[in-house]
Formats: structure tokens, sequence, C-alpha cells
């Protein structure tokens, strides 16, 4: 028997006054899917035959203007930790960018204009780019 199988009758009866030990979790708040090595899948791949048909069930499908909002909302102000992003810069360090890959992020560019493109740059902002350069 798994504990995670336990009706609350059951975890009451072979953990009697458990629940006045624990914060009381609203369901909606929790998953209650098996994760981890609970996980049917973990450890194994699927099959390319598994992956395709994954591809074409959700070819088409796109997320609607809310779920994007509700995504965005989840990412901003999120920081990582200085252990995070050294892991991050050492990831990308040693990638080697083929030359099609180059041409292509090249071509994904054109006519698009950077985001300041048009902005002026405030008296008080120019003062502290001059003051800040060790030439000038």
């Amino acid at each position: 028997m798994s504990i995670y199988s336990l009706t609350k009758e059951e975890s009451n009866e072979l953990f009697p006054g458990l629940r006045d030990m624990v914060i009381e979790i609203p369901e909606a708040a929790c998953s209650t899917s098996p994760s981890g090595d609970l996980h049917p899948m973990f450890g194994k791949k699927q099959t390319d035959e598994t992956r395709i048909s994954i591809s074409i069930s959700k070819a088409g499908k796109n997320h609607t203007e809310e779920s994007k909002r509700k995504m965005s909302e989840a990412k901003k102000g999120k920081k990582f930790t200085e252990e995070h992003k050294r892991n991050m810069s050492e990831a990308q360090k040693g990638r080697v960018i083929t030359e099609e890959h180059r041409r292509k992020l090249s071509e994904s560019q054109k006519g698009n204009k950077p985001w300041n493109f048009g902005k002026k740059l405030t008296e008080e902002h120019k003062r502290k780019l001059r003051k800040s350069r060790p030439d000038v």
C-alpha cells in the first residue's frame, strides 16, 4: 500500500492526530498527479512514433491571449540566484553556432528595429553616460 493512495479516513486511522500537525492545503493549490520517480515515464524515453503522434495532436493549437498573459505574469519579477545565473552561463560556454545558424539568426532580425529606436536620452542620462566613460 502506498501512502499516496490512502483516503482521508485511512490516513486518520493509520496516523491519528497527524491532521492537527500539518497545514491544510487547498486541493487546487497542489497537483495530485505523480511526479519525479513516481511518474510512470520517469527515466524512460518516448518512442519516435509517440513523439510524432503528440506533435501532430498539438499542431495548430495556440495559447489564448489570456493564457499568454497569465504565463507572462507568472514569469515577471522572478529572480535567479547567483548560482543559477552561473549555471546558465556555464551551459552556454563553448556553444558553437554554425555559419548557417548565424545566417538564419541574421535573416530573422532583418527589418526589426532595436527596442530603443527613436527614443531620446534625457540630459541627466547623457551626463551619467559621459561621467561613466574613463576616456572622457
